[in-house]
């Protein structure tokens, strides 16, 4: 099994905010509600990362299909900017 990891474009946010939220179903494998995880919000994660390089978001693809996903995030806040999020998810079914 050959698995590629590259950086995540805008336009895998769909397939990412879809597998978050099927993730989010069962609980406490997710912080956040499935309703909360937007395709606008996944898009706006991504693109920040792509744009300030402040943080990095991965796609992990098998056979041309995204199966999992990471992202580092640094805060926002200047005091708190030393510290960041990471997210893994491993798609259903991987």
């Amino acid at each position: 099994m050959k698995v590629i990891i590259r950086y995540a474009k805008i336009e895998d946010a769909p397939i990412l905010a879809q597998a978050e939220r099927e993730i989010a179903k069962t609980p406490g494998y997710f912080c956040s509600q499935p309703f909360e995880l937007t395709d606008e919000q996944v898009q706006k994660t991504i693109a920040l990362c792509l744009q300030t390089k402040k943080g990095v978001f991965f796609v992990a693809e098998y056979d041309g299909n995204i199966v999992g996903h990471a992202c580092l995030e640094p805060f926002s806040s200047r005091s708190l900017s030393h510290i960041a999020e990471l997210n893994i998810a491993v798609h259903e079914g991987w």
